[in-house]
C-alpha cells in the first residue's frame, strides 16, 4: 500500500518492476495522489515482470499531468476519478485500463487530445468521460463511453478531418460546447431513464445522431437539433414530457424503434424524404 494520507509528487511516478522474472508488482493506493501537471505517471514492467497500480475499493482519486499505461502495465480504476492535466495527449494507453466505474477527467485550460479507447466489458474503454477545462478536446479516434459524457466546460471536438464517432451508452450532458462537424452520436443503451441535456442547439447541435439499443429509452432534458439525420433503430426516443422543441434534418425510424413525440413542436428541413418509418 502507497501513502496514508492525500500525496503530492513533483516529480514523475514510475511503477515498474526491476525482476527479470514473470513476477507481478502491485502498489495498492492509500490515498489520493496528485501528480504535477508537467510530470507522467508511468505504469510499466521490465521483462516479463508486470506491474498494476490500483486505486482500490476505497477509490482513491488520481491526478496526473500526464498518464503512460505502457505494455505489461495495468491501471485498475475502480470507481475512481482520473484527472489527466497536461496538453497534448495526456494519456498512453498500451497495457489494460480496467476502467470499473470510473470517471476519466481531461483538464487543461488550452487543448488536449483524447485518446481513442473502444473497449467494452470492463477494459481499454471509459466508463464516464468528462471534460472539464476551459480548453478545446479533440477526439483522437472513434470513442466508446460504456456510461456517461459530460461536457463540463470547453469544447469537445470531433475532429475536422476525420469526424470520429462516438458512442455513449449512459446520459450525455453538454454545459460547454460540442462541435458535431460531420461525426455521428450513437446511443446504445439497452435500459430505460437516459437523458440528453443541456445545450444542444446553435453550436452544439449534433450533425447524425442514432438511438440503437434494444430496450433503451433516451428522453431530451432540453431543445435539441440534429442538422442531418435523427435515426431510431431500436428502443424509443422522446422529447419528454416537457415537449422540448427539437429540429431534425430528416428522421427514420425503423421496426424496432420508437419516437415519441408529445406535444413538442418537430421542425424538418432538410432535404429528400424527410420522414421515413
Amino acid at each position: 500500500t502507497f501513502g496514508s494520507g492525500a500525496l503530492t509528487i513533483d516529480g514523475n511516478f514510475n511503477i515498474n518492476p526491476t525482476a527479470s522474472s514473470a513476477l507481478a508488482l502491485t502498489v495498492n493506493m492509500g490515498a489520493a495522489i496528485t501528480v504535477a501537471a508537467t510530470k507522467t505517471t508511468t505504469i510499466t514492467r521490465t521483462t516479463s515482470a508486470t506491474s498494476n497500480l490500483d486505486t482500490t475499493g476505497t477509490n482513491y482519486a488520481l491526478s496526473t499531468g500526464l498518464l503512460d499505461i505502457a505494455t505489461g502495465g495495468t491501471l485498475t480504476a475502480n470507481g475512481s476519478t482520473i484527472t489527466l492535466t497536461a496538453n497534448g495527449t495526456p494519456l498512453t494507453r498500451n497495457g489494460t485500463f480496467t476502467y470499473g466505474t470510473s470517471t476519466v477527467v481531461y483538464n487543461h485550460a488550452t487543448s488536449a487530445t483524447i485518446t481513442a479507447m473502444t473497449g467494452t466489458g470492463g477494459s481499454n474503454g471509459y466508463y464516464n468521460l468528462q471534460t472539464d477545462g476551459a480548453g478545446t478536446y479533440t477526439l483522437g479516434g472513434n470513442t466508446t463511453i460504456n456510461n456517461n459524457l459530460t461536457i463540463t466546460q470547453g469544447t469537445l471536438d470531433v475532429d475536422n478531418t476525420n469526424n470520429y464517432s462516438l458512442t455513449i451508452t449512459g446520459n450525455y450532458s453538454n454545459s460547454g460546447t460540442f462541435t458535431a462537424r460531420s461525426g455521428r452520436v450513437t446511443f446504445n443503451a439497452t435500459d430505460t431513464g437516459n437523458t440528453l441535456s443541456n445545450t444542444m442547439t446553435g453550436t452544439s447541435a449534433f450533425f447524425d445522431l442514432t438511438f440503437d439499443g434494444s430496450g433503451g429509452a433516451w428522453a431530451l432534458a432540453a431543445a435539441a437539433t440534429v442538422s442531418d439525420d435523427l435515426s431510431v433503430t431500436s428502443g424509443t426516443f422522446s422529447t419528454s414530457g416537457t415537449n422540448y422543441d427539437l429540429t431534425v434534418g430528416r428522421i427514420s425510424i425503423s421496426a424496432g424503434g420508437t419516437f415519441t413525440a408529445n406535444g413538442s413542436t418537430i421542425t424538418l428541413n432538410g432535404t429528400g424524404d424527410l420522414f421515413t418509418k
